[in-house]
C-alpha cells in the first residue's frame, strides 16, 4: 500500500537534489525520517527543503512530504559538508576527456 501525496508542484520548474542531510530518525514498527535537502533549480537558484518520510510495516505503507524552507539555504539547519557535496556533484557528471569530442568533416 502506498499513499501518493498529490500536492502542488514544489518548485514550479525542474530541479535536481544535490545533497541530503539526515536530521532525525526514529525506528520501531514505524520508521520515520526527517531530512534537509539542497536542491538546484532550473533557474540556478539553490533551495533548502525539509523532507519527512514514513515507512510502516517494512514497506507496506510509505509516504513522504516536502516543504521549502524560506530564506537563504545556508542559514537552514542543514549541516552541509562541502567536500561530500563536491563528491556527489562529481559523481553526477560524466567524465569528460578531450579525445571524446567528435570530429566532423565538411
Amino acid at each position: 500500500m502506498s499513499f501518493n501525496y498529490r500536492g502542488k508542484d514544489l518548485f514550479g520548474q525542474r530541479a535536481t537534489r544535490l545533497y541530503e542531510d539526515n536530521d532525525q530518525s526514529c525506528a520501531s514498527i514505524v520508521l520515520t525520517d526527517r531530512t534537509y535537502e539542497l536542491w538546484l533549480l532550473e533557474d540556478m537558484d539553490l533551495v533548502a527543503v525539509a523532507c519527512v518520510s514514513l515507512d510502516c510495516g517494512d514497506g507496506e505503507y510509505v509516504t513522504e512530504y516536502r516543504e521549502i524552507k524560506e530564506g537563504d539555504p545556508w542559514d537552514s539547519p542543514m549541516y552541509l559538508d562541502l567536500d561530500e557535496l563536491a563528491d556527489e556533484i562529481n559523481a553526477m557528471c560524466a567524465a569528460y576527456y578531450e579525445s571524446d569530442i567528435p570530429l566532423y568533416e565538411l
